[in-house]
């Protein structure tokens, strides 16, 4: 009669469904060989549970464009000494015509394509100055934020 060995692993993977947790059982020649098997699945799902939260924990650090421009932004306009009307214009701006579009996305998420996209379809709404105006505050934000990421 030949032996059959099962281990059960009760397994919780990094995933939204309710509870997160499942039971995988685990059947081998000899006990040895069942636990050597759970031990290469474990490793292997923590492994994955890691690069997963990693990935969580980047994404948390990097501030939606609303975040940015309320915080980092702001302490960065006075580091500069920007003139108060300076600071009124480009919180226009914000308000305006970047925070509709942009606010809600982290700003890594931001690419150069939806920028030319932005900026095109503001071409039909406003002159050309106050575009170059526009971007000239986007580009100093880019700077920064790289400076930051």
């Amino acid at each position: 009669m030949e032996n059959t060995c099962f281990v059960t692993v009760f397994v919780t993977r990094n995933t939204r469904v309710a509870g997160g947790k499942q039971a995988e059982l685990i059947e081998a020649a000899t006990d040895k060989a069942a636990e050597r098997e759970r031990d290469r699945r474990m490793r292997e799902i923590n492994s994955a549970n890691e690069a997963s939260d990693k990935k969580e924990a980047e994404s948390r650090s990097v501030p939606t464009l609303g975040e940015f421009s309320k915080t980092l932004w702001m302490v960065y306009l006075k580091n500069k000494r920007v003139k108060h009307s300076t600071v009124d214009s480009y919180g226009s701006v914000l308000r305006h015509h970047l925070s509709p579009v942009f606010e809600n996305k982290r700003l890594d998420e931001i690419t150069p394509a939806e920028l030319s996209i932005f900026f095109d379809e503001l071409g039909r709404k406003v002159s050309t100055k106050f575009i170059l105006n526009i971007y000239a505050n986007s580009e100093s934000c880019s700077r920064l934020r790289w400076n930051m990421i």
